[in-house]
């Protein structure tokens, strides 16, 4: 049975040289289309082509989990290969290619990852945060508390109820990416998390 010490917040690629996301092709999918429990993938005929970023044209290097400031979840083939294996639900899988800045094809097996279910893991009583007026969502968290009772017994990768950007990795899942030598993985431990980005 799960603790709250197995719980990590998981964020995209982190390193210096990663290649940058920062939009999704007009005429598709807007990026508050995801996550919201809708399968996705199911309206897309063709995969999505995304393209680094024009502002950072020494960014070029492609990780497992790709850095992008749209607050999605883009991985690898290899990296969808562990979640299939290790039996990870409620997620949509959204066909991707990369793209550099010469307009060559960098990627060809990348996803993004449509969260389908969202979990109460927040201590919303205990944890400090910003609430927004307009969402009643957290905005920003300066100190994170976990309660994990309503927590599905299953669930190894979600997104929270009360935020709507952050995700959540259960540390068996976490292990299983670390064995498979995934590259990019970013996490630090979810319980008393300061919500900065640089304590990673």
């Amino acid at each position: 049975m799960s603790t709250i010490n197995d719980y990590h917040v998981l964020m995209e690629c982190g390193c210096d040289d990663s290649a940058i996301i920062q939009s999704i092709p007009e005429g598709s999918l807007d990026k508050r289309d995801f996550n919201r429990g809708n399968v996705l993938s199911n309206t897309i005929e063709d995969k999505l082509t995304l393209h680094f970023s024009d502002e950072y044209p020494e960014n070029i290097k492609l990780y497992d989990f790709v850095e992008n400031t749209l607050n999605l979840l883009v991985v690898s083939d290899r990296t969808k290969t562990v979640f299939d294996n290790e039996g990870v639900k409620d997620l949509d899988y959204i066909p991707v290619q990369l793209v550099d800045h010469k307009g060559n094809i960098a990627g060809k097996e990348y996803y993004i990852v449509n969260f389908l279910k969202r979990q109460p893991i927040i201590d919303m009583d205990n944890s400090e945060y910003d609430l927004s007026y307009v969402s009643n969502l957290i905005l920003d968290i300066d100190l994170l508390c976990l309660n994990i009772t309503e927590v599905d017994d299953d669930a190894k990768l979600f997104r929270s109820t009360t935020e709507a950007t952050m995700n959540f990795i259960r540390d068996d899942l976490l292990q299983a990416l670390q064995r498979a030598d995934l590259k990019g993985i970013k996490a630090v431990p979810a319980e008393g998390w300061d919500g900065n980005i640089f304590s990673f």
